[in-house]
């Protein structure tokens, strides 16, 4: 197909995207066909989403019961070219439709211009943001951040889409997004590793009395922000004007931690926060309740001011007749990381 016709084809979208780093030794096509550029074909482009090469898939191995619910069930592509203008939507469609949660998907991207610089970006289970994202929905949800331009989410709704709680994400998964830039060559072949837009907060209560504990509830600081960008640009990507709030988890049966054991309680997922500040109380706290008693808010991460997306924060508090509560916590990548029950001195 040649270039004109394909214009003729695409919705033609003028918007100027962020240059978009995630911090991934990203496949690129190299340019080697300038008799190509000059033609106007056009090829088939493969993309193999979720995987990184020689390393980790998209998918948690199964240390939690819920790391089952966190793989790709819907995802869309979108394709796009610098013009005069800024850049130009040339493909963006939902290429996966279903609910199989799979680690990668392989996927072909048709009409796409040889010899061309083509951004990709590829969006995973956009339902569990409750967006669908076509070109108008993005031209609308761009914002001026410095000297680039944002895709900004706002979770307006209420209750709020996330925090989600254990097997809460069931349903639709977890958003993730990646970028990747390449020349486009005859029949290329590319690869693009997903990063989830959300931290996930892994507690586990180990019980260090002789007797069982029922636990009822636990409640985290303010530190749930209500915004993020759709595709990072920094290893820390979060708007400034982000408003936070409590959040927790209450189970009136309760959650049963044996005498002398340990129980995994809750899984939480947020967007990326950047809650803490200089000369302010720190927001990053748990407080846990029991039928027996109350804990009180104890911060867990001294000297944090934040996390982000696409990392694992593993809670351990362990519970004492004597001192009442310890806790500790580790930061991990999601994907690369063994869970143990740190030690308590």
């Amino acid at each position: 197909m040649k270039r004109e016709d394909l214009h003729k084809l695409k919705t033609a979208l003028t918007i100027a995207l962020p240059v978009i780093l995630l911090g991934f030794a990203f496949s690129a096509c190299e340019d080697n066909n300038s008799e190509a550029m000059s033609t106007g074909e056009t090829t088939t482009v493969t993309l193999r989403v979720g995987t990184v090469a020689d390393g980790p898939t998209i998918t948690t191995r199964a240390d939690d019961a819920y790391s089952q619910y966190e793989g790709i069930r819907t995802l869309r592509i979108i394709a796009t070219i610098d013009t005069d203008g800024g850049r130009e939507i040339i493909y963006n469609e939902k290429v996966k439709i279903g609910a199989q949660n799979t680690k990668e998907e392989t996927v072909t991207i048709p009409d796409m211009p040889i010899g061309e610089r083509v951004t990709f970006y590829a969006i995973a289970n956009e339902e569990s943001l409750g967006m669908t994202y076509t070109n108008d929905v993005i031209q609308g949800d761009l914002t001026s951040v410095g000297n680039s331009r944002k895709i900004l989410f706002i979770d307006e709704s209420t209750p709020h889409k996330f925090p989600k709680f254990n097997n809460e994400i069931a349903a639709s998964g977890l958003p993730m997004t990646s970028r990747l830039e390449a020349t486009i060559a005859e029949g290329a072949s590319l690869t693009l590793p997903m990063a989830r837009s959300v931290v996930k907060f892994l507690l586990t209560v180990e019980n260090g009395t002789g007797a069982d504990i029922t636990l009822t509830n636990a409640q985290f600081g303010p530190f749930s922000g209500d915004r993020f960008y759709l595709f990072r640009e920094v290893n820390l990507d979060v708007p400034d004007d982000t408003k936070y709030d409590v959040f927790g988890y209450s189970n009136q049966e309760g959650v049963t931690i044996p005498a002398a054991g340990t129980n995994v309680v809750l899984a939480a997922y947020i967007y990326p926060t950047f809650a803490f500040s200089a000369g302010t109380d720190n927001p990053y706290t748990l407080a846990l309740t029991t039928k027996a008693n109350n804990y009180g808010a104890l911060v867990f991460a001294p000297g944090v001011n934040s996390f982000t997306r696409n990392t694992q924060v593993n809670i351990t508090a362990r519970i004492t007749t004597e001192v009442g509560i310890q806790i500790d916590f580790r930061v991990a990548g999601w994907d690369s990381y063994t869970v143990d029950v740190p030690p308590f001195e």
